[in-house]
């Protein structure tokens, strides 16, 4: 078999994995009767999680602080009264994560860099090189009331489904500060490998103005897709409609809020 067929045929798998957990995690999401959306207006998303956040928003996805790509997006989840309780976004990136992370570029454009940020701690070295077209996800927010409910790993079940169907993304990264990684939530939520969570600040970060751990999450196209196999039961993948009707049995309506405890990334 060519190198072309064997790649096809690779694309049409993670092609197929992505729709089936597509569907599971919309499934589990409609039987809480919440809606999903994607939006592209980061001003919006910023100005939606900056009151509720515990600190400052992600630059990442501040259109104040830099360029998003064109295919940088963000999910709008939110209850059939319109009431927003959960977010996350994902945008592309070319060049070196690490050498972004350093740099700052991973968070400001170049003349937007914090006055202090040669004071940042060295970032240490990543077990694997991670360059080329690769994407970053963070934003995540989930309503406290509504934390119970799985909500982060449906949300990020979808975010997971479009990088598989990406071409030239290779990998997926993301950014988590220590009380995040510390509750196990990059591999039950987010997916990553225990290999693909790595301390890479361990000291001043400017962002928050104070000592911070701070891991980069990173993984591969492969291990995405076996992630992204193993996430919901096999009849979540077969009989979506089947998921429905458990979740319904099971559901919960908690009271909408929006204070508290930010999943922040």
């Amino acid at each position: 078999m060519s190198h072309h067929a064997q790649f096809q045929l690779g694309h049409e798998r993670e092609t197929e994995v992505a729709e089936q957990l597509e569907l599971a995690a919309m499934a589990h999401l409609t039987a809480m009767e919440l809606s999903v959306e994607t939006r592209t207006d980061f001003a919006e998303l910023r100005d939606l999680l900056t009151p509720v956040l515990p600190g400052p928003f992600n630059p990442t996805f501040d259109p104040a602080c830099r360029d998003l790509s064109p295919e940088s997006y963000w999910l709008r989840v939110a209850t059939n009264a319109g009431q927003v309780i959960g977010t996350i976004a994902t945008t592309t990136f070319r060049g070196h994560f690490a050498e972004a992370i350093g740099d700052g570029s991973l968070w400001y454009r170049s003349t937007q860099l914090p006055a202090d940020w040669s004071q940042m701690a060295p970032v240490r070295t990543i077990s694997r090189r991670i360059d080329g077209h690769w994407t970053h996800d963070g934003a995540g927010w989930v309503d406290p009331a509504w934390r119970d409910n799985r909500i982060a790993f449906h949300m990020q079940s979808l975010i997971r489904a479009q990088f598989l169907r990406q071409r030239a993304a290779n990998f997926v990264t993301a950014i988590c500060f220590h009380a995040i990684a510390r509750r196990s939530v990059p591999a039950k939520s987010y997916g990553y490998p225990e290999h693909g969570a790595e301390l890479v600040i361990d000291g001043y970060f400017p962002i928050s103005g104070r000592a911070e751990s701070m891991y980069a999450l990173h993984m591969d196209k492969t291990e995405a897709l076996e992630d992204a196999a193993g996430r919901y039961s096999s009849s979540s993948f077969q009989l979506p409609w089947n998921i429905l009707e458990t979740v319904i049995k099971r559901r919960t309506s908690p009271k909408s809020s929006t204070k508290g405890n930010a999943i922040r990334s």
